[in-house]
């Protein structure tokens, strides 16, 4: 939600105050399940490496080194990562105060008969219900909305 934000808020400096937040936190956890095709992939996507680099991508572990890449680490890592960033965003909030609240809603979209039968729809609106009031079980503070096509 943290980097959600700082892509959209139109206040620069908000935006790199939570890049900055983001970028820190992150150094404590090592990313184990993503491969460095993946990152190189996903850098010329945001546009971090040349695009020269993608079609060379064997020849790209010693740029990845070099950027503080590290392919191996431990769970316990992400969560010193999260107590890190929560400790970052409350020092943002004490900078710029509260401007707002960030709700989460979760959603399910039912096409009563798209590319099945109607008797597969009933399943999936069965699972889909059965899911949102479990989690409405666990969490009072869940909240969810349904669409459907007309």
């Amino acid at each position: 939600m943290a980097l959600e934000l700082a892509k959209q808020t139109k206040d620069k400096e908000v935006a790199s105050d939570l890049f900055d937040a983001l970028t820190s936190s992150l150094e404590h956890a090592y990313f184990e399940a993503v491969t460095h095709e993946q990152l190189v992939l996903a850098g010329y996507l945001v546009e971090k490496f040349p695009k020269e680099l993608v079609n060379t991508i064997p020849e790209t572990s010693a740029v990845l080194k070099e950027l503080g890449y590290r392919e191996a680490g431990t769970p316990g890592k992400w969560q010193e990562a999260l107590s890190d960033l929560e400790e970052r965003l409350h020092v943002l909030v004490e900078k710029y105060g509260k401007r707002g609240r960030v709700l989460g809603i979760g959603h399910g979209h039912i096409d009563t008969a798209w590319l099945w039968p109607f008797t597969e729809t009933e399943k999936k609106v069965a699972r889909t219900f059965s899911v949102v009031s479990t989690l409405l079980d666990r969490e009072p503070e869940f909240h969810y909305i349904q669409s459907m096509a007309l």
